[in-house]
Parts: structure tokens; sequence; C-alpha cells
């Protein structure tokens, strides 16, 4: 595998090198993944066991008691977020009476901060709990939306709006996941959800 070292010249008050490993390569176009983080944000991250390598951190929202809200990679529509138990589990009925009330909270929050910010304002939820290649219990939510959304500099159209979802094996990269986590942040500050 190529390794990639990048210099950010705009990580203010010092620079730092990230690194990154390709992961595809044709002639036109190469897809690098972030490989490392400063140890400041890695420190600032609750155990994630479903990501050994931390290669999927920019996504990370909110660690609640049993559970951790993350932007998802996959953006199968505008917003699309996973909901990971904290604790090593597959099944859904494994969850204990907190585990399941605090699932509940956690979908509210995020609900709540997606429908409450005009970029997002999907016009309902779908959620999928596969656990096919991941077996650690996780919940993907997908925001669903009747009409286009203009965002990030695409336009974002959910195809399948009446009918279950595209599923989509293509990753986004992590500068658009940061931009919408940002976003999501932004809204869960102005409802109180986390502090400034």
């Amino acid at each position: 595998m190529l390794r990639y070292s990048v210099l950010l010249l705009s990580d203010v008050p010092g620079q730092r090198c990230l690194t990154f490993d390709v992961i595809h390569q044709t002639r036109s176009f190469v897809i690098m993944r972030s490989t490392n983080l400063s140890s400041a944000k890695l420190a600032q991250l609750p155990e994630r066991s479903w990501d050994p390598d931390n290669r999927y951190t920019e996504g990370f929202i909110k660690a609640f008691n049993c559970w951790c809200l993350e932007i998802s990679y996959r953006q199968h529509t505008l917003g699309c977020y996973i909901v990971f138990a904290r604790r090593q589990v597959e099944r859904i009925s494994e969850l204990s009476s907190e585990e399941l009330t605090e699932l509940a909270f956690v979908n509210s929050e995020i609900e709540t901060a997606l429908t409450s910010n005009p970029i997002f304002r999907p016009d309902r939820f779908n959620y999928l709990q596969l656990g096919n290649q991941l077996h650690h219990l996780h919940l993907h939510g997908i925001p669903r939306y009747a009409s286009p959304r203009e965002a990030f500099g695409r336009n974002w159209v959910d195809e399948t709006f009446s009918v279950p979802p595209v599923w989509s094996a293509d990753e986004v990269g992590s500068e658009l996941v940061s931009l919408i986590r940002q976003e999501v942040v932004e809204s869960f500050k102005q409802l109180s959800f986390l502090d400034g």
C-alpha cells in the first residue's frame, strides 16, 4: 500500500503532518484515507472498539452512557449517521432496558438536531440494523427527503424516498463528513444537547 504525508500549513497554532493510505488509485484519481490524528483529538474520544484503527473519527459527535453517535462515511442521503452500542453486543434482543431507553433518547436528539437545522430538515427517518460485516450492534440512521437539498456544494436527491433506501458502499471523504458533523454539532449546541 502506498503512503503519502501531507503537511497542513493552516493548522494553528502549529503545523502538523498527517499520513494517508492510498485505498484506491487509477490514472485519473486517488482515494486516500487519513491514518492518524493529533493525540489531543484521539484523547477526547471514548473507547470505540468498532474502529480499532481510528479510521472513522471525523464523524464522532457525542458519547452517551450506552451509545456513541457518529456521522456516517456512507452518505446514502444527506446527514446519515450511525448509533453504536458502547458495549460489545450483537443483537437488539441483548440490550438492557437502560440501553433501549437511552437509544430512544439518542435517536430523539439526532432527529431533533437534523430537523431543526435548515440545511437538513428531513421529512422522515429510516433505521437499518444489519451487522453483516461489523458484528457490533449499531443502527444506521438515514434521513429521508421528499425533495432535493442543496448542501456542501452538492445537490442531494433521495431517489427512493417512498421505498427502502438505496444502500451505497461508497464512502465520502473525511472533509465532507467533517462539514456535516460541524453542522450537526452546531445544532446540538443550539438545542443544549452539547456544551458550548
